[in-house]
């Protein structure tokens, strides 16, 4: 099919993204959030599909299955690295302070860990940005570089209304925008969520598959919310030793 085919459907595809953005983030109830990634991936597959898009151009040929699941693991390894060293110098733990996950119930959580996150959020968002908008912006007459600059500033652009939300139940954001405004943290926001959509795109086309950088944004966000809730139960811990300690008329033996 001619690029300028393609094109119409990359039009009509980030507007359906457009569309579920505010859907998912201001209207449906966190209930439909994982039915309504599948079923938004699903037809942004279809889509590029009818635009002439092979498996390979998506990240699907089974052919780089395995080569795409060894990178994908490698990746997940070097996130919890990353989270590991930072847990251990104590060095950023007050971004970890995030309500919508230390609010969580246990069985909420689990919900989280095994299935909107792989499904509703990392499965959908790779799919969308490192496969189906890549995949339809390639063309002889632009630079390689283009579509995955693209596609990984609309990543970006897709955190806004997220990063909003983030402002409001997390300290350490709430404390960057009082003192630097909260557009300047915005614009740093999607700016970072840019950059890791490059790095996630830079990584599916390495390893052939999506099934790559779905293995890191499953780790990084599940490692994410592991390390929130973690750091939220010991520090109640240490609020009820001190409370204890300090209760009237209770003394310690030394």
């Amino acid at each position: 099919m001619r690029a300028g085919s393609r094109d119409r459907t990359a039009v009509a595809a980030v507007s359906v993204l457009a569309a579920s953005n505010v859907m998912t983030n201001r209207v449906l109830p966190p209930v439909a959030y994982v039915p309504w990634n599948l079923g938004l991936a699903a037809t942004l597959v279809a889509l590029a599909r009818r635009a002439g898009c092979d498996d390979a151009a998506l990240g699907l040929d089974r052919r780089d299955l395995r080569r795409g699941a060894v990178a994908g693991a490698a990746g997940a390894a070097m996130v919890a690295a990353g989270y590991g060293a930072v847990l251990a110098s104590g060095a950023g733990r007050t971004a970890f302070a995030d309500e919508r996950v230390t609010s969580l119930s246990t069985s909420t959580a689990w919900w989280h860990v095994l299935v909107r996150i792989p499904l509703g959020t990392a499965l959908a968002e790779e799919v969308a940005f490192r496969g189906v908008l890549p995949a339809l912006l390639e063309g002889t007459s632009r630079p390689s570089w283009a579509p995955g600059a693209v596609s990984s500033l609309l990543f970006g652009v897709w955190h806004i209304l997220p990063a909003r939300e983030l402002r409001r139940q997390n300290a350490s954001v709430e404390g960057l925008a009082t003192a630097h405004g909260e557009l300047p943290v915005l614009v740093a926001q999607v700016a970072a969520m840019t950059a890791a959509g490059g790095v996630l795109h830079v990584l599916r086309r390495r390893a052939g598959h999506l099934v790559a950088p779905i293995g890191v944004h499953v780790a990084a966000n599940v490692l994410g919310l592991a390390a929130a809730r973690w750091l939220a139960r010991g520090t109640d811990r240490a609020g009820g030793v001190i409370a204890e300690r300090t209760r009237p008329g209770r003394h310690t033996r030394r």
